[in-house]
């Protein structure tokens, strides 16, 4: 029974170990991938943006949306001014774009009230009405009367960027900023019509992401931790082995071969981190759960709770079962190679002579230092 216990502590500290590797691998990388920026919030769903100024290579504005339009088919464009707020040295971006475009819709959400359809109407981002109603003495919020520059103004509803929480801005109905400053264009570079003009009159933008980047550094990352959790948990499993010496001896004793020996070790890993990575999993989203709002201002952008980069998690539930398996293989391997006689006494094996993996300890070391190098 002491036995027994002594084997079950060291089980639970092996599975503790890769259980809180796996939790903090889990909700770390959640963490990572949703808090990298997509560019949503300067161009939506589209793949490249245009910016166009009061005049375009000696285009006007108008024209060159009108050949845009022709050469890609659908666009969505946000024309851009700007105010002045009174009693203060700010200026606040007036933006006139359709909440519902194709491209668009990610950069426009409703918080309270509602948007804008006619002219003399106005939503307000959060700071924005901040900014309003430190100007005005007094709190600015839906149906609230202001100025934006000469035109009179309602505010109709409280909006905000999802993709970019910092972004400040003013939004009008559309089609009712007369005197645009700039507009953007957002496009699908792929949608290019043929035979529709020189493709260099069109400066685009392509949207950069950085989301592929950053998992692929936290699955190097958690291969790493996993590797250096896949060596303490060796050590564990090699005092499990010595400790099970008796009962693998008496299974050799009854016809078990070696691979059979073996197999009951490896097992014992592969269920070992079977269940690890269970349970790190469910603590990891847990804590994501609980981290995710905090997560928002630092990303400064919404975060769907449930949009977990599920082929990373499955990596990392793989990786664990993996090296827990790993582990378990090499005690199992001295193991099996014990004799049934020095199995039965409990005695342990003699220690191997240290010349015989110096080499190979050489070699990785040799191997790893090159590969920091490049």
């Amino acid at each position: 029974m002491r036995l027994f216990r002594r084997e079950w502590r060291q089980q639970v500290l092996v599975l503790a170990l890769m259980a809180v590797t796996v939790a903090a691998a889990v909700a770390g990388s959640t963490l990572a991938v949703n808090a990298a920026s997509d560019g949503v919030g300067q161009q939506g769903n589209a793949p490249a943006l245009v910016r166009l100024s009061a005049t375009d290579g000696g285009r006007a504005p108008k024209e060159a949306i009108a050949d845009a339009r022709e050469a890609f088919g659908t666009i969505d464009v946000i024309a851009h001014g700007s105010v002045d707020v009174p009693g203060t040295s700010e200026a606040l971006d007036v933006r006139d774009t359709d909440p519902s475009g194709v491209y668009s819709n990610p950069m426009v959400g409703l918080r309270t009230g509602r948007l804008p359809t006619v002219a003399g109407e106005v939503a307000l981002t959060p700071d924005a009405a901040e900014l309003f109603g430190s100007a005005a003495g007094s709190t600015v919020g839906v149906g609230a009367k202001l100025r934006l520059g000469r035109m009179p103004a309602t505010v109709v509803g409280i909006v905000e960027n999802p993709a970019s929480l910092s972004d400040d801005f003013a939004l009008v109905a559309p089609g009712t900023l007369d005197s645009a400053e700039s507009y953007v264009l957002l496009i699908d570079p792929e949608n290019r019509q043929p035979g529709s003009g020189d493709p260099a009159s069109f400066r685009m933008e392509v949207r950069g992401a950085d989301r592929q980047a950053v998992a692929a550094a936290v699955l190097a990352t958690t291969t790493l931790a996993m590797v250096l959790v896949g060596l303490v948990a060796s050590a564990g499993f090699v005092v499990v082995a010595q400790r099970r010496q008796r009962q693998l001896g008496l299974l050799a004793a009854t016809g078990a071969t070696r691979r059979q020996v073996r197999f009951v070790m490896i097992a014992d890993g592969f269920v070992v981190g079977l269940v690890a990575a269970v349970i790190g999993t469910v603590i990891g989203l847990g804590a994501w759960m609980l981290v995710a709002p905090a997560a928002e201002s630092v990303a400064d952008h919404r975060i769907d709770r449930w949009d977990l980069p599920w082929t990373l998690i499955a990596m990392v539930i793989a990786l664990a079962v993996a090296m827990a398996t790993a582990a378990a293989w090499w005690p199992a391997r001295a193991v099996s190679r014990t004799s049934v006689m020095s199995a039965l006494s409990g005695r342990p094996p003699h220690p191997q002579p240290v010349h015989r993996s110096f080499p190979i300890a050489a070699a990785l070391l040799a191997a790893g230092v090159g590969a920091l190098v490049v």
